[in-house]
Protein backbone atom coordinates (compact mmCIF):
# COMPACT_ATOMS: atom_id res chain seq x y z
CA UNK A 1 0.00 0.00 0.00
CA UNK A 2 2.87 2.20 0.73
CA UNK A 3 4.58 1.89 -2.77
CA UNK A 4 1.24 2.58 -4.34
CA UNK A 5 0.91 5.75 -2.76
CA UNK A 6 4.23 7.15 -3.03
CA UNK A 7 4.35 6.30 -6.66
CA UNK A 8 1.28 7.93 -7.28
CA UNK A 9 2.64 10.81 -5.09
CA UNK A 10 5.44 11.00 -7.43
CA UNK A 11 3.87 10.22 -10.56
CA UNK A 12 1.39 13.41 -9.43
CA UNK A 13 4.74 16.22 -9.08
CA UNK A 14 5.93 14.64 -12.31
CA UNK A 15 2.67 15.55 -14.01
CA UNK A 16 2.76 19.22 -12.12
CA UNK A 17 6.03 19.61 -13.29
CA UNK A 18 5.54 19.02 -17.02
CA UNK A 19 2.30 21.00 -17.51
CA UNK A 20 3.93 23.63 -15.33
CA UNK A 21 6.69 23.63 -18.31
CA UNK A 22 4.65 23.87 -20.96
CA UNK A 23 2.39 26.28 -19.40
CA UNK A 24 5.60 28.86 -19.44
CA UNK A 25 7.01 28.04 -22.28
CA UNK A 26 3.67 27.97 -24.57
CA UNK A 27 3.13 32.05 -24.56
CA UNK A 28 6.83 32.50 -25.63
CA UNK A 29 6.78 29.80 -28.54
CA UNK A 30 6.06 33.26 -30.66
CA UNK A 31 8.68 35.08 -30.17
CA UNK A 32 10.63 31.65 -31.15
CA UNK A 33 8.57 30.88 -34.12
CA UNK A 34 9.55 32.29 -37.90
CA UNK A 35 7.90 35.29 -39.21
CA UNK A 36 7.59 33.18 -42.30
CA UNK A 37 6.10 30.07 -41.24
CA UNK A 38 3.33 32.52 -39.39
CA UNK A 39 2.60 33.78 -42.64
CA UNK A 40 2.45 31.24 -44.32
CA UNK A 41 -0.47 29.84 -41.76
CA UNK A 42 -2.13 33.00 -43.50
CA UNK A 43 -1.35 32.45 -46.74
CA UNK A 44 -2.66 28.53 -46.41
CA UNK A 45 -5.81 29.53 -44.67
CA UNK A 46 -6.57 32.45 -47.39
CA UNK A 47 -5.96 29.92 -49.99
CA UNK A 48 -8.06 27.57 -49.11
CA UNK A 49 -10.93 30.15 -49.28
CA UNK A 50 -10.03 30.94 -52.72
CA UNK A 51 -8.82 34.27 -52.44
CA UNK A 52 -5.93 35.75 -53.75
CA UNK A 53 -2.72 36.56 -51.37
CA UNK A 54 -1.81 39.76 -53.25
CA UNK A 55 -4.05 41.51 -50.90
CA UNK A 56 -2.43 40.60 -47.05
CA UNK A 57 -0.42 43.02 -45.96
CA UNK A 58 1.91 42.62 -42.20
CA UNK A 59 0.46 44.83 -39.56
CA UNK A 60 2.81 46.18 -36.68
CA UNK A 61 2.14 43.70 -33.50
CA UNK A 62 1.13 46.84 -30.93
CA UNK A 63 3.70 46.39 -28.37
CA UNK A 64 5.98 44.35 -29.30
CA UNK A 65 3.98 41.17 -28.78
CA UNK A 66 5.21 38.20 -30.72
CA UNK A 67 2.52 37.70 -32.41
CA UNK A 68 2.25 37.99 -36.43
CA UNK A 69 -0.84 40.10 -37.75
CA UNK A 70 -1.78 40.75 -41.28
CA UNK A 71 -4.57 43.08 -42.91
CA UNK A 72 -6.71 41.43 -45.94
CA UNK A 73 -8.54 43.75 -47.46
CA UNK A 74 -9.79 43.87 -51.09
CA UNK A 75 -13.14 44.98 -52.17
CA UNK A 76 -15.37 42.33 -50.33
CA UNK A 77 -13.04 40.83 -47.86
CA UNK A 78 -11.92 43.12 -44.80
CA UNK A 79 -10.44 40.60 -42.03
CA UNK A 80 -7.40 41.12 -39.62
CA UNK A 81 -5.30 37.56 -39.15
CA UNK A 82 -3.20 36.99 -35.77
CA UNK A 83 -1.52 34.14 -35.70
CA UNK A 84 -1.40 33.23 -31.77
CA UNK A 85 1.63 30.94 -30.11
CA UNK A 86 3.18 30.68 -33.25
CA UNK A 87 0.71 28.32 -34.95
CA UNK A 88 -3.35 29.29 -33.96
CA UNK A 89 -4.94 31.52 -36.79
CA UNK A 90 -7.66 33.48 -36.03
CA UNK A 91 -9.17 36.71 -37.62
CA UNK A 92 -11.64 39.27 -36.97
CA UNK A 93 -13.98 39.80 -39.91
CA UNK A 94 -14.60 43.61 -40.14
CA UNK A 95 -17.81 42.69 -42.31
CA UNK A 96 -19.35 40.48 -40.42
CA UNK A 97 -18.58 41.88 -37.01
CA UNK A 98 -17.94 45.78 -37.70
CA UNK A 99 -15.42 48.19 -37.33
Amino acid sequence: MFNLTKFISYGLLILIVIISIVLVTEPSMACSTDYEYQKSRVVEHIESKGWSKEYLTPIESPDGECEAMFLYKNEKQHIQYTVAAGYKVTWWDFNERGE
